[in-house]
């Protein structure tokens, strides 16, 4: 879908940490409440998710954040705006 997106554009193969990577102060969702990422589903889960999905959407470094979701095997969230039941 992607192809080969190398996440610490290093041209190594990722490692898989829980650290911030250069290219995530390119993103677009830097200085928005994380929380919308992670949508509860008490009341504003729609809200927040499609705010999420439409920041993700203006972002350089979307394919990115995606490829390193699918590395890391993230089960919560949104990522690259792509919701964990559809990764």
């Amino acid at each position: 879908m992607l192809g080969d997106v190398d996440v610490n554009n290093t041209g190594a193969a990722p490692p898989v940490w829980l650290g911030t990577l250069p290219w995530m102060e390119q993103a677009a969702c830097v200085g928005h409440d994380p929380e919308l990422w992670f949508p509860d589903g008490h009341g504003r889960h729609d809200a927040e998710t499609r705010e999420a999905r439409a920041i993700c959407a203006t972002c350089a470094v979307q394919a990115e954040c995606l490829q390193l979701a699918l590395v890391r095997g993230e089960r919560y969230g949104i990522w690259g705006g792509v919701a964990a039941g559809e990764r």
